[in-house]
């Protein structure tokens, strides 16, 4: 259970910080369910379901609201809810979520907002992996976007891969990321879209004092 305001369980990339993400931009897909994602006041509740190798996750929350009334012109809730399944097979790892996010306050109108997610992680010990990701999300205009992505692990400090994002336009993206330790990550990403020929280029450290943090879910250790 989880109470105040925090990133609403909906999807990967909305539960996941920005330093985290295996690259160095935000998929601009997300802007079709929020501006920067959905982040509200309220609380969720989870459940796991145990199916032999494999297991069920339930989670709900009611929240503020502010998603679909971000002037806070009127008393309005929300709610949310996800389901994901979750099977691992050897050094194979299998993840399919849907999340859903409606209007159900006082003059609720609005669609809600949906999402699909899709993850594949392959380890080879410590020192190799694959990932392979993707997302679908759907506006209130019923408007879509998504993105795929795929990151291979040559060497238990170096991390590549590519992206395609697509909505508005079809975007090309590669990223790079080398651990020095756990305790420091550098990073370098860039993206271009070929229909307006406009491209870019980041680069990112991130670096921990103190304990160690729980790993990103792409991280293989």
């Amino acid at each position: 259970m989880r109470a105040g305001k925090f990133k609403m369980p909906f999807g990967i990339v909305n539960r996941t910080h920005p330093h985290d993400l295996p690259w160095t931009d935000v998929p601009p897909a997300i802007e079709v369910i929020g501006e920067e994602g959905l982040n509200d006041a309220g609380m969720s509740l989870g459940w796991i379901l145990p199916l032999g190798p494999a297991a069920l996750t339930l989670t709900g929350g009611a929240f503020g609201g502010a998603s679909f009334d971000e002037a806070n012109e009127r008393a309005n809730l929300s709610t949310l809810g996800r389901a994901e399944f979750f099977v691992g097979a050897g050094s194979v790892d299998v993840a399919l979520g849907a999340s859903a996010l409606a209007d159900v306050g006082d003059g609720a109108s609005a669609a809600p907002l949906a999402g699909a997610d899709f993850t594949l992680k392959w380890r080879d010990g410590s020192r190799r992996s694959v990932v392979l990701v993707g997302e679908v999300f759907r506006g209130q205009d019923g408007e879509l976007a998504g993105y795929g992505a795929v990151q291979l692990q040559p060497s238990r400090m170096i991390y590549v891969g590519f992206r395609e994002d697509v909505g508005d336009e079809l975007i090309h993206n590669i990223f790079v990321s080398y651990y020095t330790s756990e305790f420091l990550r550098v990073r370098l990403g860039g993206g271009y879209a070929p229909e307006s020929g406009s491209g870019t280029g980041l680069a990112q450290l991130t670096f921990v004092w103190g304990s160690h943090p729980v790993e990103p879910w792409w991280v293989n250790r």
